[in-house]
């Protein structure tokens, strides 16, 4: 038995062979197998190779974000909701304990990175996806993750930023309580614990934070309820790959952030290999970092080059000791003109041999 979704029909074979249909309510399925496949969405990219954002609506049974968006999952930077967001960084994405699901109904934000236009097709680990009938209706219903009730007082904007936060064992069960973001005393996000790994949703989006003071705080459930004030915390370095003492430097405007409240005494070690590792952000305007990581010290050069192959500025050229380095590229030529929008490249040399990758100034 399959829907045909072009009419609203439930059509089966009854005992002679011949079709029978069936008027359906709520929503219409379609059988993969059947060859009448859901209505592909194309993802296009943005301008000069630039990454994305698109916002989709969801239409489909609730589902893992890995299996629904398998078709472009590979070219994707961040998958964001309402409630949670995932965010791809080292290879990995990056994502709470507190297993989600896309919910039928619920909007979608992605980051697309890839420069070509791609198809998607809601996916799911089952045989069947529902589609939208004419009269709206459906027996699916949008289930609401757990939501802080202590740490409340704060005004809830269009969008928010990931603050990915690890938890030391102590503070880790099942709802044992609350963990919220505080700037200059006034509360501007919260989160139910659940897992090593949560998330807060910020909204200090268009927010003036320059200087301001910075804290998180934590209220345990239980007849002992109390409240945790945290001002020290380790913040995730790009550049070293690891948590290091500090502050959140909202600043930065970064498109999501990390930081454990596990305190760490690891020492740091040099990088195994000579790498390129890539500039933030990009697309820019004006100014974007690139950085790299040299396995062993020796002569450097790191130089900007024009799409027609032409050197725009040399950034770096010295000798180097082995290390991460992070190194500022204001958009810029040798004679500290600006240069225009368009499509760049960088290029490391090193006794190692040379890397090149590509970024691109928006303005």
């Amino acid at each position: 038995m399959y829907i045909d979704s072009r009419y609203g029909y439930k059509i089966k074979m009854n005992h002679n062979g011949h079709r029978q249909y069936l008027i359906t309510s709520g929503f219409r399925y379609r059988n993969y197998e059947i060859g009448n496949p859901p209505e592909p969405i194309v993802i296009q990219p943005g301008e000069n190779g630039a990454h994305r954002e698109i916002w989709l609506g969801y239409h489909n049974i609730p589902e893992d974000p890995e299996i629904a968006l398998q078709d472009i999952i590979h070219y994707l930077s961040e998958i964001k909701t309402r409630y949670w967001t995932y965010s791809y960084s080292n290879d990995e994405w990056i994502k709470p304990d507190r297993p989600v699901q896309l919910q039928f109904g619920e909007a979608v934000s992605l980051i697309y990175t890839h420069d070509q236009p791609k198809t998607l097709v809601w996916r799911t680990r089952y045989d069947v996806i529902p589609i939208e009938d004419d009269d709206n209706s459906s027996d699916l219903t949008f289930v609401i993750p757990p939501q802080p009730e202590y740490f409340i007082d704060f005004e809830e904007q269009a969008d928010y930023i990931p603050i990915y936060v690890i938890l030391p064992d102590n503070m880790v069960g099942y709802d044992e309580g609350e963990l919220a973001l505080f700037i200059d005393d006034v509360l501007y996000g919260s989160t139910v614990i659940y897992g090593q790994l949560v998330q807060i949703r910020a909204y200090i989006i268009g927010i003036d934070l320059d200087n301001a003071n910075i804290e998180f705080r934590f209220y345990q459930y239980g007849p002992r309820s109390s409240e945790l004030m945290i001002s020290d915390y380790q913040v995730y370095d790009e550049i070293t790959k690891s948590y290091r003492s500090g502050q959140l430097d909202f600043s930065e405007r970064r498109n999501f952030y990390q930081i454990s409240l596990i305190e760490s005494s690891a020492e740091i070690k040099p990088p195994s290999v000579t790498m390129l590792e890539g500039n933030f952000p990009n697309p820019f305007n004006p100014t974007t970092t690139i950085n790299y990581s040299l396995a062993e010290s020796g002569a450097v050069r790191l130089q900007i080059f024009n799409i027609r192959g032409q050197l725009v500025k040399t950034i770096v050229d010295e000798f180097q000791a082995a290390g991460f380095y992070a190194v500022e590229w204001h958009g810029t030529d040798i004679r500290g003109l600006e240069v225009a929008s368009g499509i760049y490249f960088y290029r490391l040399e090193t006794s190692a041999g040379r890397d090149v990758r590509r970024m691109v100034l928006l303005k």
